[in-house]
């Protein structure tokens, strides 16, 4: 079925085109051009693909036209068209509606009546005869009338449906015939001489002349006018179309038919009854001359040609031709047919590169592989490489990527892999030239007859990219690149292919210079065609796959070798691949180093970090971070604790101070760990950062959530702080986190990134990876700013530290509250190391419910048993107490235990006195409000929202020496701490 769009009225009445795939404009300067004056420059815009086909107006949607069902009329200004789907052979049918009425419909009734007469009297069965007498003479009276006239008065009238006609297919009659609106009496035979009368005559006979040569064969009828000509020397007949100022008396062989005015020895045109010539526009003839021209061009050359008809593929003459190549052949191979029998294309010494295109369905995909297939049947993996580039995600080479000659299919699936491996053919092409110039040569030609047993092997490297238009929308750099790639290994063995589909605007200056092989297939405008050839002509070839203009040495029409269906293909491919490991070829060696593992570990790695892809020296080393700071980003499950777990790892294997903050449950010799939500040990450990400026390697993991966490608990704004202060004074500070990460406003530290995977194309651009590049996928692969390596990291399961354990300075205080060592009442910060209090006279220990506060009452109490004091304990003290008021030794040390609210609100009393004279233990401090009125200052942090306080004891002990974070235990290792209380002096 093919889809026609065609003009029904208006200035291009008579003109038709068959739609191609894709997307068409229509009006005076669109792909379907209209000469109508009153439509815009692009009035419309009509499209057909798989769903159908639609049209839109500027800056209206799309509405889709059902042409499937109707014939669709469109109006554009003056202009009315109609859109149809039409199959060929619509105006040929043999099918005629005269038979059914005059034939078919009276044998029906009669079969119907038999039933009905063989149940009944004698005179039923006249009832039957009389449809089937009806039905005979019908039948006679057909065939009785077939004559010449008789198929003409099947095909079509209206200039439009003629010119359809032509562009189906269709045109070609072996017998002269006659449209249906003249009468038998003309037979187009050898002396007839016809006049055409009445207004516009010129149309008329326009008409008519353009009719008859669309509807017959050059040899039974030759048209001679002054609009169209086709008439040769083996014409049985020419009808020739004079005005009738300069006709002439017809000469044997012709017919003449005049127009303009009447002729003595010219007879009026006999017409039908009511019936009239149609009219003829110079659009319309001319439209149906090139289709004429181009039918005709088209008829000498095969429809399709099988690659096997061409190029022997059996085994034995493979090896043959596999034999006889060398890495100095030329790249001559057959590729199908042309008019002097088969064609061949020779990619070295017509090109050394060449430029493909054509439209969708013109057979661009078939056209690469039956090249592809054809050179590998043709020279041996040894002498000829094929590295595919697909940008239409891959599939479009399909079973060529297993050919022995395949060393790689780089899609657009994964840009890295492309840069990559053009970044490596660049080094490949310094290397071949080094080696040029170590054995005087100047071409591989030259390379190839040098006798010399020890020179490296380096055989043709045929690049092909499929689409390169959609290469050169996203990535125009890297196009810029391949051509410079060809442009400099045009003497070293390197070719490339290039092939698209809309070749209007990506054929770049760069691109005609270095590509003087092009073949261009059946394109959808005049523009695109021009583009590859600098000529219209593809625009104009016939809808036949595979059929193609090839402008090398010489421009021809070539109708490109079919390879046959994908399991024809397949079988070859396998058949190659078996015949090259007979021959023990092996794995052909790709240009570039093999691609970084997906695991390496510590020891592979010697010390380092990593290993890092450098395909400009075509080589892998060994990767470890140089500058003082390090930001790593990642995504989900990419690897990104495991690279904190590996920097602590390798920071300490140099036996540095290393400090990891990490919500992981790990603990580490020789490692400092701290608790990711540890806010008041986090704080210590910046404040002593500052205090020993350059000496302390701080690794923090998730350092998102770390500076949300002091962002909660100390204020907005004191994480970015607190790492600005750790970029200043750490001496190496590696942050692990997300893409929050590069945005904050200390990225600016931190030069050297390594970006994990798990990201999309927008956070890789925020974290400053390149434009279509990416870390790649797999757990530890990273890229490497600023010198865009690949790297991949090793991520060990469990990491030891390579130095010995020592006295931690930073670690989280227990939890559980576990035993205390004797003479200890628990643990404090920073270095969770045992605590005792200095207590002097009396404690207040102030706690909400549940903080612990009676059993940090007496645990203190039993502390100043050991050290030889007596205690008094006074638990749930109220602000006027009479337990105060009794009297106290002065030896004696009183402990007090109130909830926040009542020693908030004790403005007097003893309650009230001993808040100015007391040491101070603030148990859960969070959980409750400012308690003002102290005999020391709080500091601000000690209410801070940290999740680490959350445990019974835990709390802030503050006396004249400052403020310490501790964790009491329950129980200490000596005695009994639970004291009898004091009996009253």
């Amino acid at each position: 079925m093919a889809v026609v769009l065609s003009c029904v009225a208006g200035p291009d009445r008579g003109f038709a085109t068959v739609l191609s795939p894709g997307t068409h404009t229509i009006g005076r300067a669109g792909t379907i051009e209209l000469r109508d004056p009153t439509v815009s420059r692009i009035h419309a815009t009509i499209r057909l693909d798989a769903r159908g086909v639609r049209l839109a107006y500027p800056d209206l949607p799309w509405r889709r036209l059902p042409v499937d069902r109707k014939r669709v009329r469109l109006r554009f200004g003056d202009t009315t068209m109609t859109i149809q789907h039409l199959r060929p052979g619509r105006f040929t049918s043999a099918f005629d509606a005269q038979v059914m009425m005059r034939v078919g419909a009276p044998a029906l009734i009669c079969l119907a009546m038999i039933p009905m007469a063989l149940s009944g009297p004698a005179w039923r069965w006249a009832m039957v005869a009389l449809p089937g007498f009806m039905a005979l003479a019908g039948w006679l009276s057909l065939r009785q009338s077939r004559r010449s006239t008789r198929r003409g008065r099947l095909l079509p009238v209206a200039p439009e449906d003629v010119l359809i006609h032509v562009l189906l297919g269709e045109r070609g009659s072996d017998e002269r015939v006659v449209p249906r609106c003249l009468t038998s009496d003309v037979l187009w035979e050898s002396g007839e001489a016809w006049s055409i009368l009445g207004p516009d005559t010129q149309g008329h006979a326009m008409w008519l002349a353009g009719w008859l040569a669309a509807t017959h064969r050059r040899e039974t009828l030759g048209v001679a006018s002054p609009w169209i000509n086709t008439a040769d020397d083996d014409s049985d007949i020419v009808v020739t179309f004079l005005p009738h100022d300069a006709a002439l008396t017809p000469s044997p062989g012709q017919v003449v038919v005049t127009y303009g005015g009447p002729l003595p020895w010219a007879v009026p045109i006999p017409m039908r009854r009511r019936a009239r010539l149609p009219q003829g526009t110079k659009r319309w003839i001319s439209a149906l001359a090139d289709a004429l021209m181009q039918d005709e061009a088209a008829a000498s050359l095969p429809t399709r040609t099988a690659l096997g008809d061409i190029l022997e593929l059996t085994t034995p003459a493979v090896r043959r031709r596999w034999d006889a190549t060398t890495l100095g052949s030329t790249l001559a191979i057959p590729i199908g047919s042309d008019e002097d029998g088969t064609a061949i294309l020779d990619l070295a010494a017509e090109g050394p590169h060449a430029l493909v295109a054509g439209t969708t369905g013109s057979g661009k995909s078939e056209l690469l592989t039956t090249w592809l297939l054809a050179l590998a049947a043709t020279f041996s993996p040894a002498t000829l490489t094929f590295l595919l580039v697909d940008f239409k995600g891959g599939a479009a080479f399909g079973p060529l990527a297993r050919l022995p000659h395949t060393i790689g299919v780089l899609t657009d699936l994964d840009m890295s892999d492309t840069i990559r491996a053009l970044t490596s053919l660049t080094a490949q092409l310094k290397r071949r030239e080094e080696i040029f110039v170590r054995y005087g040569v100047r071409s591989l030609s030259e390379y190839s007859v040098l006798d010399d047993a020890d020179k490296p092997d380096l055989p043709r490297i045929l690049v092909v990219i499929d689409e390169f238009q959609a290469l050169a929308s996203d990535a125009p750099d890297v196009l810029d690149q391949f051509v410079r790639l060809a442009t400099q290994g045009r003497s070293l063995g390197v070719h490339l292919i290039a092939a698209t589909q809309r070749p209007a605007g990506a054929v770049t200056p760069a691109m005609r210079a270095n590509m003087p092989l092009r073949l261009c297939l059946r394109v959808t405008t005049p523009a695109d065609s021009s583009d590859v050839l600098d000529s219209p002509a593809a625009a104009e070839l016939p809808a036949i796959p595979g059929r193609l203009i090839a402008a090398g040495h010489a421009t021809r029409t070539l109708q490109c070798a079919w390879a046959g269906p994908l399991t024809e293909v397949e079988a070859l491919v396998s058949d190659l691949s078996a015949q090259w490991a007979i021959r023990g070829g092996g794995h052909v060696s790709v240009p570039w180093a093999p691609t970084l593992p997906a695991r390496v570990t510590l020891e592979q790695c010697d010390g380092a970090w990593g290993r890092a892809d450098e395909p400009e020296l075509l080589r892998h080393t060994s990767f470890t971070p140089t500058s003082r700071h390090l930001m790593v980003i990642g995504g989900a499950e990419s690897g990104r604790s495991t690279t904190a777990r590996l920097a602590a790892h390798q920071l300490s294997a140099a036996g540095e101070h290393v400090v990891f903050v990490t919500s992981q449950d790990i603990a580490w010799p020789g490692i400092d760990t701290v608790a990711l939500h540890d806010i008041h040990l986090s704080r210590i450990l910046v404040e002593a950062a500052q205090s020993e400026p350059s000496r302390l390697l701080i690794v923090i993991d998730d350092l998102h959530h770390w500076r949300a966490a002091l962002d909660d608990a100390l204020g907005p704004g004191t994480g970015n702080d607190y790492v600005e202060r750790l970029t200043r004074c750490a001496a190496r500070f590696i942050a692990v986190g997300d893409t929050s990460l590069a945005t904050a406003r200390f990225a600016a530290a931190f030069p050297e990134r390594l970006v994990l995977a798990g990201l999309d194309a927008v956070n890789l651009s925020v974290c400053g990876v390149p434009n279509r590049m990416s870390p790649g996928p797999g757990a530890g692969r990273a890229f490497h700013i600023p010198t865009g390596r690949a790297i991949q990291l090793a991520l060990p399961e469990d990491p030891v530290p390579l130095r010995a354990a020592r006295q931690p300075r930073f670690r989280s205080l227990p939890t559980g509250t576990p035993n205390a060592p004797a003479g200890f009442a628990g643990w404090s910060l920073p270095a969770a190391a045992p605590w005792a209090p200095r207590i002097t006279t009396s404690v207040l220990i102030i706690g909400p419910a549940g903080s612990g506060r009676t059993t940090a009452a007496h645990t203190l109490a039993a502390i100043c048993r050991q050290q030889g004091r007596r205690a008094q304990v006074i638990d749930n003290a109220s602000a006027m107490d009479e337990r105060l008021m009794a009297p106290v030794d002065c030896d004696d040390v009183l402990i007090v235990a109130s909830d926040p609210a009542t020693v908030t609100y004790a403005a007097a009393g003893p309650l009230a006195a001993l808040k100015t004279s007391s040491s101070l233990l603030l148990l859960n401090p969070q959980r409750m409000t400012r308690v003002a009125g102290m005999s020391f200052p709080i500091p601000g942090w000690v209410y801070a929202q940290c999740p680490a306080m959350n445990h019974p004891g835990r709390g802030v002990w503050i006396d004249g020496y400052g403020a310490t974070i501790i964790q009491l235990a329950s129980r200490i290792s000596s005695g009994d701490p639970r004291l009898p209380k004091r009996p009253a002096c």
